[in-house]
């Protein structure tokens, strides 16, 4: 066989390859849609979808529990500095927490248990470094960690006004996810 006819078949080829690959990738992802921003909980009410309750402390040693904002719509978001992924989605957390902090409680619990190598110091420093006016609590026990059995920061809950889990993010979530999920309950 003679040099051109070699390079033809190996266009020939190549367009074929190239195009089975356009014709795959189309029909494949036809019917793909991208996942919500926030897993849902379905919004039915039922005793095993209630919101478990915790204990955890502001940076005075003052206890707070999540019942304690019964009736009211809350963000729960476990976080700590040394988390990148924390530290990258806190700005959007303060901007939301600014529109909607007089209807929405927000719970930024710091994961200041001795596991997590965190201190109530550290992440009284950080926040107020960067001058976040959204309230934060601090897991000294991993008593709220436990409870909603975090295994990766961010965390992130969104508890109805009736007590039960609206939806829940685990990994970082941006602003406008944060406002989506908050639709309807503020």
């Amino acid at each position: 066989m003679n040099k051109t006819v070699k390079t033809l078949l190996t266009v020939l080829g190549l367009a074929l390859l190239i195009g089975a690959a356009v014709y795959f990738y189309n029909t494949l992802s036809a019917d793909y849609e991208p996942e919500a921003p926030l897993a849902s909980e379905g919004g039915q009410e039922s005793e095993s979808e209630k919101a478990a309750d915790f204990t955890v402390y502001n940076a005075g040693g003052e206890a707070f529990t999540l019942s304690s904002f019964e009736g009211r719509p809350v963000v729960i978001n476990f976080w700590a500095t040394w988390c990148g992924y924390c530290v990258a989605e806190m700005p959007d957390f303060d901007e939301v927490y600014s529109e909607y902090g007089d209807r929405v409680e927000f719970m930024m619990v710091n994961a200041t248990d001795e596991a997590s190598g965190e201190t109530v110091e550290a992440a009284s420093a950080y926040i107020e470094e960067n001058g976040y006016g959204f309230p934060v609590y601090y897991d000294l026990d991993g008593e709220a960690v436990s409870a909603y059995s975090v295994r990766g920061l961010p965390t992130t809950y969104i508890i109805n006004s009736e007590g039960g889990i609206h939806a829940y993010s685990v990994g970082a979530i941006s602003g406008d996810a944060l406002r989506y999920a908050l639709e309807g309950l503020a």
